[in-house]
């Protein structure tokens, strides 16, 4: 059975650059990460950590295995302070470590 992982990200936008007009990208900054032997442990988990966050963020959408929190302005508003996401992985984290290059 492969090992899942409940991480809690800061999620928000970055500026790439200013080609074509300018451009931006997610950044993923990993707060906290839970590792889990199956999805049973993972749900608990999971339920934990969205309770311990939960006042952080005005507003909720849980979808499935993941949950998403952000404030009066979603991501995709120049408004926007970020979001906070929980999310139950099987894979590596998506902690962003450097800028992405424009192509």
């Amino acid at each position: 059975m492969k090992e899942k992982f409940v991480r809690v990200y800061d999620v928000d936008k970055a500026y790439g650059g200013p080609e074509e007009g300018g451009w931006w990208y997610t950044v993923y900054n990993e707060r906290e990460s839970v590792s889990v032997a199956n999805m049973k442990a993972a749900r608990k988990a999971f339920n934990t950590l969205l309770n311990k966050y939960r006042d952080e963020k005005d507003n909720w959408d849980i979808k499935g295995k993941t949950a998403m929190g952000y404030g009066k302005y979603r991501m995709d508003s120049m408004c926007s302070e970020g979001e906070l996401w929980i999310c139950i992985e099987t894979g590596p984290s998506m902690h962003t470590t450097e800028r992405p290059r424009y192509c």
